[in-house]
């Protein structure tokens, strides 16, 4: 794990990246040690007094004891093991023998910059550390003196190789070394940039041209994100008009409401109340559907509520490879028949029973014969744009230009509470795609 560490500090610093000597360890040990665990300090304390009880464990324990003086300095403990893991040649172990002298090794909290919280008072420095290998949680205690020196031990922050269990996790064969670099996208990028400079084609064998038909359907790859954006957000609305029937003059409104967006409807069957309300004053397209037959009394307001039942299917069809239409065995698909499978994955079916109606306004002094129109729009489009058979605003047009309803239900009369019980299907092609093609879903 040694030179493991070594080549990736190595191989970082060539290739510029931004990392310290210890985060390039503790990298190393992330790609090459078997179980992942890296080294490192996780918590460092200085405690008030000469020892601390048996009873104190941890230093969680320390913590939630409020008899007990401390100050967290893992700060300053994390900076001074970054010093030494820097001069360490790849050993990460805290104090180490090479870097603590002859004799008896002796370091003190000026040296680390930990400014002494107790003055001319016996203290205790607590760290803990998790060590390299097997990510085993450790800890080690320092006696302080009031001057703040205190003899060092060496925190073995790695496993010991003499110890089978140590040989294991701390060491790796040449086809292992290999198969973690490959593996490894930080170090992999990193070393084809530098062992790949020479890019010229000095020394590139002439070859014989060769003539291919390529078509490339989506270079940009746009289409894969409007497919997945039409799946989330079909951008068709539907909205519901309910109207009283009368044979000797034009028709009243009696209101109208909008399905929920077909997205979060779902292939459930879901049941819904809709609120009927009147047209928007303004009759803004992108709000309601333009007639002015719409344009109501201020005194006659449009009360009641809409049962209705909704289901939605999307794709109604999943794309199949081949099919009756292909030129041969082994032969693509013909540009029909990819059309015909884009049309197919981008349409939906929807499923609407019209249920009843409850406390619809009286057209006249005999009630209303109510009836409801669906008309679907594309909300894709703006008041400028059109297409074949879409209108101002996206609302689907008949070939004349007027305003086409999807769906009608059978008028109910002399009443406000119609109960129409009547169930309809409608295919709908997403909004985007009904755009970019100018198409309707196929019947």
């Amino acid at each position: 794990m040694k030179a493991c560490r070594l080549i990736t500090e190595g191989i970082l610093r060539r290739g510029l990246a931004c990392v310290t000597n210890r985060q390039a360890v503790q990298i190393s040990d992330h790609i090459f040690n078997r179980s992942g665990a890296v080294p490192g300090i996780l918590d460092a304390v200085v405690v008030q007094g000469g020892s601390v009880p048996s009873r104190v464990k941890t230093i969680k324990d320390l913590r939630a004891n409020k008899g007990f003086r401390h100050v967290d300095v893992k700060h300053q403990i994390v900076m001074a093991y970054e010093s030494q893991v820097s001069q360490g040649l790849g050993s990460i172990n805290f104090f180490p023998p090479s870097q603590t002298g002859g004799g008896e090794p002796r370091s003190s909290l000026a040296a680390m910059k930990i400014q002494d919280p107790f003055p001319h008072e016996p203290k205790v420095l607590w760290i803990r550390y998790v060590r390299s290998g097997d990510g085993q949680r450790l800890q080690q205690q320092f006696q302080v003196d009031g001057d703040g020196g205190f003899a060092v031990r060496e925190i073995a922050m790695d496993m010991e190789l003499d110890q089978r269990a140590g040989s294991v996790q701390m060491a790796l064969t040449k086809e292992e070394f290999v198969s973690c670099v490959l593996s490894s996208p930080l170090l992999g990028e990193t070393l084809r940039r530098l062992s790949t400079t020479d890019n010229s084609n000095r020394r590139v064998p002439d070859g014989h041209p060769i003539k291919l038909d390529v078509a490339v359907a989506d270079p940009t790859r746009e289409d894969e994100e409007e497919d997945f954006m039409d799946a989330v957000n079909v951008r068709q609305g539907v909205l519901l008009e309910i109207w009283d029937y009368d044979a000797l003059s034009k028709d009243d409104f009696l209101g109208e409401c909008w399905l929920p967006p077909l997205s979060s409807i779902g292939a459930t069957p879901k049941q819904f109340v809709l609120p009927v309300r009147g047209a928007p004053a303004d009759q803004d397209g992108s709000l309601t559907r333009p007639d002015s037959k719409k344009r109501l009394d201020r005194k006659l307001k449009c009360t009641g509520d809409l049962f209705l039942e909704a289901t939605w299917t999307f794709p109604l069809h999943e794309a199949q490879e081949g099919g009756e239409e292909e030129t041969g065995e082994g032969s693509p698909p013909s540009l029909e028949r990819r059309v015909k499978q884009e049309e197919m994955l981008h349409t939906g079916s929807l499923a609407l029973k019209l249920v009843k109606a409850e406390g619809l306004r009286k057209a006249d002094a005999k009630g209303s014969d109510p009836y409801v129109c669906v008309y679907v729009r594309n909300e894709t489009f703006g008041k400028g744009d059109s297409a074949q058979g879409i209108g101002a605003w996206g609302w689907h047009v008949s070939r004349t230009g007027a305003h086409e309803a999807a769906f009608q239900s059978k008028a109910v009369t002399k009443t406000t509470d119609p109960v129409w019980d009547q169930q309809s299907e409608l295919q709908l092609v997403t909004g985007a795609f009904e755009r970019r093609g100018g198409r309707h879903p196929p019947g």
